[in-house]
């Protein structure tokens, strides 16, 4: 590790967290339509569906819903819901079976970190060619196998995202066929974060957010103004 870097899990105070596992995505990850039918029906519903990220709707510098997630954390009342409870009997049956779930067969199982997903986020699949991470402003309920860090931090995504985090993960991530690596906590979690003056930080994380606002297209410009900046703190400059 290069001196006066620190490794991501230290620099983030070990905040870092899998998405959210149901067990049973089909019956509680639900499109536009599902969500305007239950509110419809009773209005309540909106209180138990939140914005939903899963591991496809994320790509490098860009982060899209495409869907919406039924929340039922253990203790949710859920005749306070006839709606979702109706919803939700669809697939009573296989919700009871699940190995992994709360007191009550509409329950997540015990998850202390929801509030995680209500703010700033860098998030991130599983499985990648290169550097897959992105920045969403919360509200954002991400289910496994997508991760994510709580923080507003473009510098840190910079870092992330750049050519040195690559090779980094390059060597200690294990590699599926296609060449693609596993992006799991257990390896991201080790990538060094290395010291920058303010100056540094913030030309990083000017580029970052110019990355973010053009959704990863035709950023290459400044993503190898990123690596050339990183690569110096790192001390690899040629």
């Amino acid at each position: 590790m290069q001196i006066g870097s620190v490794p991501l899990e230290i620099y983030v105070k070990r905040q870092i967290y899998f998405g959210l596992k149901t067990s049973f995505n089909k019956a509680f990850v639900i499109d536009l339509k599902t969500k305007i039918e239950l509110i419809e029906e009773d209005p309540a519903s909106e209180d138990l569906i939140k914005p939903l990220l899963e591991g496809k709707d994320i790509g490098r510098w860009d982060a899209g819903q495409n869907n919406w997630l039924i929340l039922t954390p253990i203790g949710v009342e859920i005749e306070n819901y006839p709606a979702i409870l109706r919803h939700l009997r669809k697939w009573e049956e296989g919700l009871k079976d699940r190995c992994d779930q709360g007191e009550h067969w509409w329950e997540y199982r015990t998850c202390s970190y929801y509030d995680v997903f209500d703010g700033p986020q860098i998030v991130w699949g599983n499985l990648s060619l290169s550097p897959p991470f992105s920045f969403v402003d919360g509200p954002m309920y991400a289910i496994a196998p997508a991760n994510t860090i709580p923080t507003n931090d473009l510098f840190l995504l910079g870092v992330m995202n750049s050519s040195s985090a690559k090779f980094f993960f390059s060597q200690i991530a294990i590699q599926r066929s296609g060449g693609y690596y596993e992006y799991k906590p257990t390896y991201v979690k080790q990538l060094p974060i290395p010291g920058a003056s303010s100056k540094e930080k913030k030309t990083i994380e000017k580029l970052a957010k110019k990355c973010l606002d053009a959704e990863g297209q035709d950023c290459e410009k400044w993503e190898a103004e990123i690596d050339k900046i990183v690569t110096k703190l790192y001390g690899l400059e040629e």
